[in-house]
C-alpha cells in the first residue's frame, strides 16, 4: 500500500495520455486518498500527490469542455455538423469526441459511392451517414429509414445544420409489414425491434421496389 501513490500517479498520467479518462480519474483519486509510505518513497510521496492533482485538473477541464460542447448542441465530425441531443449517451458522446464514431462506415461510403448513385440507408441513427451521402450524391438521391421515432428530432437537426434534406422514412425494416415495437437502449446504436407494438414496419422488398437503389447501407439489428 505504501507504493500506491507512486504507482497510481504514473498509471493516472499514462491513462490520461491514452485517452482513457475513466481509469485516469480513478487512479488519480486513489492517489489523493492514499497516504504515501514516506519511509519507502520519501519526498516522492509529495510529488506523486501533486502529479495526481495535476491529472485531476486536466480531466476536470476536459469534462467541462465536453459538457459545454454537448450543451452547445452540435459537434463537427469529419466535415459534418452533428446535432448533439439528449439521445446521445456519455458512451456515444465519447465516441464522437474521439473521432471513432462510424469512422469505418464513413470510409466505406467515401470509397464506394459514385456520382449518380442512389442510396437507401436502413438505420439512420442520428443522421450522420445519410448526411455524408447527401453531401456526396445530393439530397434527392438519399432515402434513410429509422425505426425509432424518438430519433426524428436529432436526424432533422443534423440535416438542417448541414443544409441537406434526404427523404426520411420512419419505420422498422422487417420480414413483414406487421407493426413492431422499438426496444430502446441507452446507446441508440444498440436499439432493436420486436414483434408487437404499434410502430410501422416496412419490408426490404417494398423499399427496393419503390426506390430502386443501386446502393443499400444496412446497419440494423433484430
Amino acid at each position: 500500500a505504501g507504493f500506491i501513490p507512486e504507482f497510481g500517479s504514473i498509471l493516472a498520467w499514462v491513462q490520461m495520455k491514452r485517452g482513457d479518462i475513466d481509469n485516469a480519474s480513478r487512479w488519480a483519486q486513489l492517489v489523493q486518498i492514499c497516504p504515501p509510505d514516506r519511509k519507502r518513497i520519501g519526498h516522492r510521496g509529495k510529488e506523486c500527490h501533486e502529479r495526481a492533482k495535476a491529472v485531476l485538473g486536466v480531466l476536470d477541464a476536459h469534462n467541462r469542455a465536453v459538457t459545454e460542447k454537448r450543451a452547445s448542441g452540435q459537434r463537427s465530425l469529419r466535415g459534418v455538423s452533428l446535432a448533439i441531443t439528449d439521445r446521445f449517451s456519455p458512451t456515444m458522446l465519447a465516441a464522437v469526441e474521439s473521432g471513432s464514431y462510424e469512422a469505418a462506415e464513413h470510409a466505406l461510403l467515401e470509397e464506394l459511392l459514385s456520382p449518380g448513385d442512389r442510396l437507401l440507408e436502413l438505420g439512420a441513427g442520428c443522421g450522420y451517414l445519410a448526411t455524408v451521402a447527401a453531401q456526396r450524391l445530393g439530397s434527392e438521391s438519399v432515402v434513410t429509414v429509422e425505426a425509432d421515432p424518438q430519433m426524428e428530432a436529432t436526424i432533422r437537426k443534423t440535416f438542417a445544420l448541414n443544409s441537406v434534406s434526404p427523404r426520411r422514412v420512419v419505420g422498422s425494416v422487417a420480414g413483414s409489414a406487421e407493426p413492431r415495437q422499438v426496444v430502446r437502449a441507452e446507446d441508440f446504436w444498440s436499439a432493436t425491434t420486436a414483434p408487437g407494438g404499434d410502430e410501422p414496419a416496412l419490408t426490404l422488398s417494398d423499399l427496393v421496389a419503390e426506390h430502386c437503389p443501386p446502393v443499400v447501407l444496412c446497419d440494423i439489428e433484430g
